[in-house]
């Protein structure tokens, strides 16, 4: 029956009861679903999220990426202030500098935007 389960990114979820059931192929409330599927039936999509959801996420997604830039720049800064820096950290600098500014140009207001690649 339509309207039985939910499919998420990460898994199901079975309505009669909200359990969250992974894509496990071992898991019987897999199984179950699997046959379930096999007989004709289709479980019900999520949701895309609103404008305001889709906006906070991906403010905190944009807020976690500068953070880590940021703990990656404020150590070669350190190491290039002390006159101890390696011949890499000054390229490495200036990638993450690059890195952090494009992650803070990135549009918010898509639905799926496409991040920098983080520096190697």
């Amino acid at each position: 029956m339509v309207g039985d389960y939910l499919r998420l990114t990460n898994g199901i979820i079975r309505r009669s009861d909200n359990i969250l059931i992974p894509t496990d192929p071992g898991n019987r409330d897999f199984q179950e679903y699997q046959a379930w599927l096999e007989a004709g039936n289709a479980p019900d999509e999520l949701p895309p999220p609103t404008p305001a959801e889709n906006l906070a996420t991906n403010i905190q997604v944009r807020n976690s990426l500068l953070g880590i830039a940021t703990l990656a720049i404020d150590p070669l800064k350190d190491a290039i202030d002390l006159d101890i820096a390696t011949e890499n950290d000054g390229a490495m600098l200036g990638a993450w500098k690059l890195y952090r500014v494009l992650v803070n140009r990135t549009d918010l207001n898509v639905l799926d935007p496409t991040w920098p690649t983080q520096p190697i």
